[in-house]
């Protein structure tokens, strides 16, 4: 091996050896790439243009935050890097008292060129462990299987672009869908994320904002998740009023006026301000109101929307299994005071009576209920009922119970049949007991408790006359048997 050539291996170790040092005994780089989420990320170059050095797609983000209507732009991931540029200060000049001339020294530009191919060969190193040691966490939200018209912010002062069918869709992005029909994109560990209706979808990744997941920021329209599996499951869906996780099951949000939730499978818990944290049973629908009230109602179905998605998923996807429900509606506590409105549905069965207690079908009643909620902390519990009911000239005056359990209130409640001109005697009761199921109840923040707000359900009335010597019809005693509907409202 010439002296040249040993001279030149000798300075490449010599300036390894300057740069370790200078980075205090190991060379640390700090960079960024398409496999670590959050905002500022592009999409990855094409091995085409990586290969000639050009620039990337489109699709390419500037590597900067982006910002959000409606949502704060989340911090910038780039941090400081060293530099790293090849400079070793001057080179050493020859030494002519000890024979050294220009032609007994290597050539100048070895230097900077040795330095240039060591920081070469540490930054693909460190690319590669970068891209292979994160495996577990990826910038990649999903592909989209059907974009429709829709635009898409990949960074912070970037114009908006349409979305492409085919694509992936890349933490730190924002897709308008606008008017279109729907955006579908296939996420990247299973399961699909649909929305249209003017929705705006953000995403951001695990740790960019101080949370341990990935998350996706939602204003406007309506949104379909249906993760199928744990991995996409860690997305975590956001409005400015309610968040959404999943355990693997799909959830419809729509937000295009007030904010409704459905979990069809169940399997969803959802938290809103102050401290509310549920989880729907199958057949309810969380609503939060436009002014952030909280409203759960039992619905029969899913909605047309929530439909839809179920029975376009079941083309592809694994069908989602049903999780034990919490539900809302069946721990929800009785209201102070109700109005009560009740219906005749029959003629009736029975003895033929004095006119004022035959009921007839079409029939109605108004009642005004008060109840005693000291008594119940929470279900299952019985509370006394007080109610009115104002007539001709005269005040009825009822008195009962409510039993509350699962959604069920069973109430009953008695009045006497008066003798005329005779309060103190009775000719017989009436006596009427309805089996109302709960079907909307309500979040209270004064008490911290949902309240059962709406309610109804099939009853009956029964009149019993026993002593038919203060009446003045020739009508004998008897029992008279009406079937009737009754529905509840919270008052106040």
């Amino acid at each position: 091996m010439s002296n040249r050539s040993e001279r030149f291996i000798a300075t490449t170790r010599e300036l390894a050896s300057r740069l370790k040092l200078g980075l205090g005994g190991k060379a640390r780089l700090s960079m960024t790439t398409a496999h670590q989420g959050g905002p500022g990320r592009g999409r990855p170059q094409s091995p085409s243009a990586a290969a000639s050095g050009g620039p990337a797609g489109r699709g390419r983000a500037t590597g900067e935050p982006i910002t959000v209507r409606h949502w704060p732009a989340p911090e910038g991931d780039r941090p400081t890097r060293p530099r790293l540029d090849g400079w070793a200060g001057p080179p050493p000049q020859p030494d002519v008292d000890n024979g050294d001339g220009p032609q007994s020294r290597y050539p100048r530009w070895l230097l900077p060129a040795a330095a240039l191919a060591v920081v070469a060969a540490l930054s693909l190193a460190v690319v590669v462990l970068v891209t292979r040691g994160g495996g577990e966490a990826t910038s990649e939200v999903g592909t989209v299987r059907s974009a429709s018209g829709a635009r898409v912010r990949t960074s912070d002062g970037s114009e908006p672009r349409a979305l492409e069918d085919g694509e992936a869709v890349l933490y730190g992005w924002s897709v308008e869908a606008g008017d279109s029909p729907g955006v579908t994109i296939d996420l990247a560990a299973g399961g699909v994320l649909r929305f249209d209706g003017g929705a705006t979808l953000t995403f951001t990744a695990a740790g960019e904002s101080g949370e341990p997941g990935p998350r996706v920021d939602i204003a406007g329209g309506r949104t379909w998740f249906n993760p199928t599996v744990s991995e996409s499951a860690a997305l975590v869906l956001r409005t400015d009023v309610v968040t959404l996780s999943s355990t693997r099951n799909p959830v419809a949000l729509d937000c295009t006026f007030d904010c409704t939730v459905e979990a069809p499978a169940g399997g969803v818990r959802a938290s809103a301000e102050p401290g509310v944290n549920v989880a729907p049973a199958t057949d309810e629908a969380l609503i939060v109101t436009s002014d952030g009230g909280l409203v759960v109602r039992t619905i029969p179905q899913p909605s047309a929307w929530t439909r839809g998605n179920l029975e376009a998923d079941a083309v592809a996807l694994p069908a989602p299994e049903p999780a034990p429900p919490d539900g809302v509606t069946a721990g929800a506590v009785p209201a102070a005071a109700y109005a009560f409105d009740l219906t005749v549905t029959s003629d009736g069965e029975g003895a033929v009576l004095d006119p004022s207690v035959m009921f007839r079908s079409g029939w109605i009643a108004h009642y005004e209920a008060t109840i005693d909620t000291g008594s119940c902390a929470q279900v299952p519990c019985d509370v006394t009922v007080a109610a009115t009911s104002e007539r001709v000239a005269t005040t009825l005056r009822l008195s009962g119970s409510f039993h509350i359990a699962d959604r069920s209130m069973a109430l009953t409640l008695n009045r006497p049949i008066d003798c005329p001109g005779s309060a103190s005697r009775s000719a017989g009761t009436v006596t009427i007991t309805v089996d109302m199921t709960v079907s909307e109840a309500a979040y209270d923040e004064s008490s911290q408790r949902w309240i059962a707000t709406v309610m109804g359900g099939p009853g009956t009335s029964v009149a019993e006359i026993s002593d038919t010597s203060c009446l003045a019809s020739a009508n004998p005693a008897g029992t008279r048997t009406n079937e009737l509907e009754m529905t509840g409202h919270a008052a106040g």
